[in-house]
């Protein structure tokens, strides 16, 4: 007595097929995800090993200035790193960098 409507197989294949692609973006995703992962990371550890080049690394002394610049130079290349954008950049992180120093120092200062 129930019967399917005649377009119902047809509404089974494109769903079939449409969780399919969405399966295969998802992949597609990921893998990037970790590719870009591992090249933040590579980025970050370079980073690093030139801020504390000839310093101890158990305690480096590091300026907000001297990170800001290391950022920056890490993104220069990218399309439209205008230097008008990069400076504006600079402030930003500059004042991000110091507001989060004085922070922690407020903070070791309570303890």
């Amino acid at each position: 007595l129930r019967r399917k409507p005649v377009y119902q197989g047809d509404l089974d294949d494109i769903e079939m097929y449409f969780m399919a692609a969405i399966k295969e973006i998802k992949k597609g995703i990921g893998s990037h995800y970790a590719e870009q992962e591992a090249m933040s990371k590579k980025a970050a550890e370079k980073m690093f090993t030139e801020l504390t080049k000839g310093q101890d690394v158990q305690h480096p002394t590091i300026t907000a200035e001297q990170l800001t610049d290391a950022m920056l130079d890490s993104v220069s290349g990218m399309e439209g790193a205008t230097p008008e954008a990069l400076e504006q950049l600079r402030s930003g992180l500059l004042e991000i960098l110091r507001s989060a120093a004085e922070q922690e120092n407020a903070h070791e200062a309570d303890e």
